[in-house]
């Protein structure tokens, strides 16, 4: 099963207090792997991937090499401990999600 994921819904409010906070829905999710889509200034990637134990493919949507010069470093530059792998081309990170998901 193959699942791309762009964003994380926020889980909804608890009706009544509870002894433990609820886990993380993503954890449901046995064979996943995030491919994030997201322009110019590309927080998402990040962010995903510090919030996940998953993979995450980010997939910048580049117009041109001007476009590209300018804003993948967004993608490319992330702080420790945050891996997020970065594959310009739509149909490589459709093999590389292939590829990840056929190690299980």
């Amino acid at each position: 099963m193959l699942w791309c994921l762009t964003f994380i819904p926020p889980l909804p409010p608890p009706l009544a207090p509870t002894p433990a906070p609820p886990s993380p829905p993503i954890r449901e999710y046995q064979s996943c792997v995030m491919v994030t889509v997201a322009g110019m200034s590309n927080a998402l990637s990040g962010v995903v991937a510090c919030n996940s134990i998953l993979p995450v493919i980010a997939c910048p949507p580049l117009k041109d090499d001007v476009n590209m010069l300018v804003n993948i470093h967004s993608s490319l530059q992330c702080p420790s401990k945050v891996p997020v792998m970065t594959v310009l081309s739509p149909s490589n990170t459709a093999e590389c999600v292939l590829r990840i998901l056929s190690l299980n």
